[in-house]
């Protein structure tokens, strides 16, 4: 089961993803992930344990494993609890349209046995953060 959300950004996607990998400014912009903190003050690897703050209607603070930071996608790995209960894999891409244009895509697998009863509840609420960041990071991502 997923959720599959995308915008045209007019910006490169070197300043996309610069204005995305700005963690510490997310609080003057976003409102569903409201911030971001990595482990140490180098750039994020694969393998770091972020400490992400979302809010899709009630604040949730999740603790992923990042598993890519490449030019073109961003992804971590969360789990509630233990691991096969409800895991999600969360990516950020940023596709190259044109010399200043980015198609930016958030998506989330989830899966696990509370998957379904888990979505039931909150995936409208979700999708409509993930519209709410894409919008954000658009408007933030373009006036610079």
């Amino acid at each position: 089961m997923g959720i599959k959300t995308e915008i045209d950004i007019n910006a490169s996607p070197e300043k996309v993803r610069e204005v995305f990998l700005n963690f510490e400014a997310y609080s003057e912009w976003s409102k569903f992930i409201e911030q971001v903190i990595k482990p140490n003050s180098n750039a994020p690897t694969a393998g770091d344990k972020l400490e992400v703050t979302i809010n899709p209607g009630s604040k949730m603070v999740m603790k992923p494993t990042l598993l890519k930071n490449t030019e073109e996608e961003f992804q971590w790995k969360g789990t509630l609890g233990i691991p096969g209960l409800f895991d999600g894999t969360h990516r950020f891409q940023f596709v190259k349209t044109d010399d200043n244009k980015t198609h930016f895509i958030q998506s989330e697998e989830f899966s696990g046995i509370l998957t379904w009863p888990i979505l039931y509840f909150v995936q409208d609420s979700t999708v409509q953060g993930f519209k709410d960041f894409n919008e954000a990071l658009k408007k933030r991502a373009e006036s610079q």
